[in-house]
């Protein structure tokens, strides 16, 4: 199998909250692209869709992984999901190597270190931002952890984890997986890593915002910190 092609499904597939490698990356060729609408995936989507039904599929995407509690915070390096327009949240990144798919909805950026994909609602709004970046067995874990505790100290700790992000995990073999997720009522987010070669891991951070009313949010009270 291509290398390239391998980490690039594995990367996809960790945005689905799915483990079961070989369905995701069936998923992602070009016949089963609406497959991974119903998966609520950043990237994926029926291209042939208006950026309204996408959206409105994205979310209804989410409904299974959405928790109870709302989010302590949207920020995701600086951004606010839901909030920051999309040019604003490339800027602030530095991200200048960038494709737009044919709904103008996906952006994705290459940097020398990741590839980023922002995901947008209609009006631009960032919905959903995910990093994909590789790094040695060796390293892997290490980051692993620093992305872990980074977004733990934001978010609280993980509400579901396969594995620990460890040597002992990630080197039990090909496609060995450690991941954590946060679950709230307007947000998801996780941190996935995948053993895809004999000394290459793949992390990917993902965030997701689930529409929900200001009203709402304030009632059940919410800190989400609006720029």
């Amino acid at each position: 199998m291509n290398r390239g092609r391998l980490v690039r499904w594995v990367s996809r597939s960790a945005l689905l909250g799915v483990t079961a490698f070989s369905l995701i990356a069936l998923a992602h060729a070009p016949p089963f692209r609406r497959l991974l609408a119903r998966a609520a995936c950043p990237i994926g989507g029926d291209l042939d869709a208006t950026p309204a039904q996408r959206e409105a599929t994205r979310v209804r995407g989410l409904e299974a992984r959405r928790g109870t509690s709302p989010a302590p915070s949207r920020d995701v390096r600086g951004l606010v999901l839901g909030i920051t327009p999309v040019d604003a949240a490339r800027a602030s990144l530095g991200l200048a190597d960038c494709t737009v798919d044919r709904a103008g909805l996906v952006h994705e950026c290459r940097t020398s270190t990741e590839t980023v994909f922002l995901r947008t609602d209609e009006g631009s709004r960032l919905v959903a931002l995910a990093s994909v970046r590789r790094a040695s067995l060796n390293v892997a874990p290490v980051r692993a952890a620093q992305e872990l505790a980074s977004w733990s100290a934001r978010l609280g700790a993980p509400h579901t984890q396969l594995g620990t992000f460890d040597a002992e995990t990630l080197g039990a073999g090909l496609l060995a997986q450690a991941r954590a997720e946060w679950r709230f009522v307007d947000l998801v987010a996780s941190v996935t890593a995948t053993r895809v070669d004999a000394d290459e891991v793949v992390i990917t951070l993902e965030a997701q915002v689930i529409p929900t009313t200001l009203a709402a949010n304030t009632a059940a009270g919410a800190t989400t910190r609006l720029q």
